[in-house]
């Protein structure tokens, strides 16, 4: 199959389980939502009734351990964290030049990413760009090693253009991290006054809310 034809199959893909989701929630009796603003995107795109769904919100599982970190992975000492999947809507590349002049006027600062995978070949192509390749670190971690990085975290920031409900906002509450968020979606719910906020888009309120 061609390159077009792949992107074309799993377009056709992607369409059908959007419509078999639609079926799905027009047939169920309740539904349950994660979150106030994952409720209002039930009612605004599949045209189901407030009524038909409850709002759960999720918990964290997440739980404190001592542990010798050093054992585990090779950390910096001072670092802002970034947890999760980085591509797209996550706009890590958006934080990453946002901050880039606190990595340089602060020699010790450091970027820790938990999870999401191995960096790929355009994010080190960005970080060597602005030579910051040794100061960006990613981890594949357990529950324990993710608890220890909120917890000494300078502050953990949520860059994200989109979610539903955010778990780690409320990992990142339970640990007692900071928390600096994109004020998009269902953050301001999630978070309300405990947090920082700044627009996805804006590198310069995020330079000087992290600063």
């Amino acid at each position: 199959m061609s390159y077009n034809g792949t992107l074309l199959y799993h377009k056709f893909l992607f369409n059908r389980w959007i419509e078999s989701k639609k079926i799905l929630a027009q047939k169920a009796e309740q539904i349950i939502a994660i979150s106030e603003n994952t409720k209002k995107d039930i009612i605004d795109l599949y045209g189901i009734d407030k009524n038909k769904i409850k709002v759960i919100y999720l918990g964290n599982s997440l739980k404190t351990k001592a542990i010798n970190i050093s054992e585990y992975i090779t950390l910096p000492d001072k670092y802002i964290l970034f947890v999760g999947n980085r591509s797209g809507y996550k706009n890590f590349n958006t934080l990453i030049e946002a901050i880039i002049i606190l990595l340089k006027n602060d020699k010790k600062l450091n970027i820790v990413c938990a999870g999401g995978g191995k960096f790929t070949s355009e994010e080190i192509k960005l970080f060597e760009q602005f030579n910051i390749q040794n100061r960006v670190h990613q981890y594949n971690v357990n529950d324990t090693i993710l608890s220890y990085l909120y917890k000494n975290a300078l502050v953990f920031i949520f860059s994200s253009m989109y979610e539903g409900f955010g778990i780690p906002i409320i990992e990142a509450f339970s640990s007692g991290c900071p928390v600096i968020l994109a004020n998009s979606s269902s953050f301001p719910e999630i978070a309300s006054d405990a947090a920082i906020y700044f627009k996805a888009d804006d590198k310069e309120r995020i330079r000087e809310i992290t600063e």
